[in-house]
């Protein structure tokens, strides 16, 4: 937060872009919280900085799509590309003196969505979500920091592995299970389907396909997740 003695020096005030629709997703990770919430947009916004964070009057917004196949990375380079563009028009208009700032307060439609700093906790899969809500978290944390599990063997040897990309199955599964053919495919059961997995990383190895993986990792259907 820069303090103000240093953002007010600039006679037409210090402006910042945000990497969502404010007032929605304030806070440092608004990229990963869309994605994980399975949003189907979100946007940039530059606003005039003040005394709170993120809580400026709004200069300019302008929205993207978000695809189903998105994932935070994706969405990271969509915004950042889009982000060359609504900063020059910002200071286009600040320069013209053409345009009329917004007060955030004046967008609140419905219930604020915040955006906080994502830790180690936060990027578990529980065993108690549902897979859409698996999918999406898995969509949200990839490629960094990424969503995790802990692989459980017959003998209880725990293995962290690392997921960066996934798909929905609607089969009925048992939560917690591993299923395998131990060739091309792994899916993890939850309550309302199983959880497809397709890039991955173990622990203290290389991210890598589910083809590479299992072809160097002998695993079973013996074998649960948590």
């Amino acid at each position: 937060m820069l303090p103000k003695v240093v953002w007010s020096i600039p006679i037409y005030g210090t402006f910042n872009i945000h990497a969502s629709l404010l007032p929605q997703y304030r806070g440092a990770a608004p990229i990963n919280h869309a994605i994980i919430n399975n949003e189907t947009e979100s946007g940039l916004t530059t606003f005039f900085i003040d005394e709170e964070i993120d809580t400026g009057k709004i200069i300019m917004q302008q929205k993207i799509s978000i695809s189903k196949d998105d994932n935070a990375g994706i969405l990271h380079d969509n915004l950042m590309e889009l982000s060359r563009e609504i900063v020059i028009k910002t200071c286009d208009i600040i320069e013209k003196g053409d345009f009329k700032l917004i007060s955030q307060q004046q967008l609140v439609e419905s219930e604020l969505k915040s955006a906080p700093k994502i830790f180690k906790q936060d990027c578990r899969i529980s065993t108690d979500s549902t897979i859409e809500n698996a999918h999406n978290l898995v969509r949200g944390l990839s490629p960094y920091p990424a969503a995790f599990i802990e692989l459980v063997s017959p003998e209880g040897k725990i293995f962290a592995l690392k997921i960066y990309k996934t798909s929905i199955e609607n089969n009925p599964s048992e939560i917690g299970r591993i299923y395998t053919d131990n060739k091309t495919f792994i899916g993890l059961g939850l309550e309302n389907g199983r959880l497809i997995v397709y890039d991955l990383q173990l622990q203290s190895k290389k991210r890598m396909t589910i083809k590479a993986f299992l072809s160097g990792f002998n695993i079973s259907n013996e074998w649960k997740w948590q």
